[in-house]
């Protein structure tokens, strides 16, 4: 197979959209995943601006100003931003983007090879929403609550747990009872979540503690944490 035969079946094959733009922004290649995602035919594009058609007015100048970069020859670039397609729907698109240089280094062409990562984007923010949530949530129960591994580091602490030991969150991540407590709550810290993962068994005990300079008696209950296959791992 020729050289150029080989790159014009990778543009029509390819899963990737690419879009291939004059100096003036004007659409001279739109490959088959570009139609297949907007609803656009090429005859249908072909020599439009992509920001007169497919871009959101708010994202507009800033796809300009990448563009105008990419024409003076500052090459390649990475970007993000929305397609707005033929349906209405918006897309949300990871851009790789470089230029053809003509005979005298000037640019001919601008190049961009995408990714949709649309279903990506909406999974990331659901389960930032889901995280924050978890927090309020968390940090609503007046009690210490706590995250270890199964090596005993703390992975995650509410905001009653912080006030007690007087650390941050990112203070207390990855380390161990013995860097916050005296050896001897340690030592019980550590027969206890022991016991747990050995039995995986929830447990409840109550035990006398120093707190803050005071003799408290404090009531622990722990529960083992699983992953999908069921082992247990914190």
């Amino acid at each position: 197979m020729k050289e150029h035969d080989l790159y014009a079946q990778i543009f029509r094959t390819t899963d990737a959209l690419i879009v291939v733009l004059d100096p003036e922004g004007r659409i001279v290649q739109f490959n088959p995943s570009c139609e297949q995602l907007t609803g656009y035919r090429f005859d249908e594009v072909k020599g439009r601006r992509v920001w007169d058609f497919l871009l959101l007015p708010e994202e507009t100048a800033a796809v300009r100003a990448v563009f105008e970069n990419l024409r003076q020859g500052r090459f390649p670039s990475h970007f993000t931003n929305f397609w707005l397609v033929k349906s209405g729907e918006r897309r949300f698109i990871e851009w790789s983007n470089s230029v053809v240089l003509g005979d005298r280094g000037e640019v001919e062409l601008v190049i961009g090879t995408g990714i949709d990562v649309t279903k990506k984007r909406a999974a990331m923010e659901a389960l930032a929403a889901s995280e924050a949530r978890q927090r309020a949530l968390l940090d609503g129960i007046p009690d210490a609550v706590w995250l270890k591994d199964a090596e005993g580091r703390y992975i995650e602490v509410n905001r009653g747990f912080r006030e007690r030991s007087g650390a941050g969150s990112a203070e207390l991540a990855g380390r161990t009872d013995d860097e916050i407590y005296p050896i001897e709550l340690a030592d019980a810290c550590r027969a206890t979540d022991r016991e747990v993962l050995a039995s995986g068994l929830p447990m409840r005990k109550q035990r006398k503690v120093m707190l803050q300079g005071k003799e408290r008696w404090v009531e622990v209950i722990k529960v083992p944490v699983t992953n999908g296959a069921g082992k247990i791992t914190g």
